[in-house]
């Protein structure tokens, strides 16, 4: 908007995984709490990963979520907080473009 005052977001989009639905669930709880986080996909994905010299293929919970850049170091910390793994994976990926109608719900979404 022309003449506008307010600041636009640039946003982000976080993963994590967790193990089951259950922990997927309380950790949502706990991000929206945050107020950071403008919505979050649930998705069940096959894994494969290397953990204490052992291959390992199990199912887990994928939370993309969209936040703010400049709020990842609060949902970091959430994250951190509230995790059940001994080391989350917590990746934040610019997102370069989206639609102007979409950014402006994902801001009305937040604190």
């Amino acid at each position: 908007m022309v003449g506008s005052s307010e600041k636009k977001l640039v946003w982000g989009l976080l993963n994590t995984t967790v193990s089951n639905e259950e922990e997927s669930q309380r950790l949502v709880e706990k991000l929206m709490q945050t107020q950071c986080v403008a919505c979050i996909h649930i998705s069940s994905v096959s894994s494969v990963y290397c953990w204490e010299g052992q291959q390992v293929r199990t199912s887990e919970i994928l939370l993309s979520m969209k936040i703010p850049m400049d709020q990842f170091s609060v949902v970091k910390e959430c994250i951190s907080r509230h995790h059940p793994y001994q080391i989350p994976e917590v990746i934040l990926l610019p997102i370069v473009s989206m639609s102007e109608s979409y950014s402006e719900w994902l801001g009305e979404q937040i604190a």
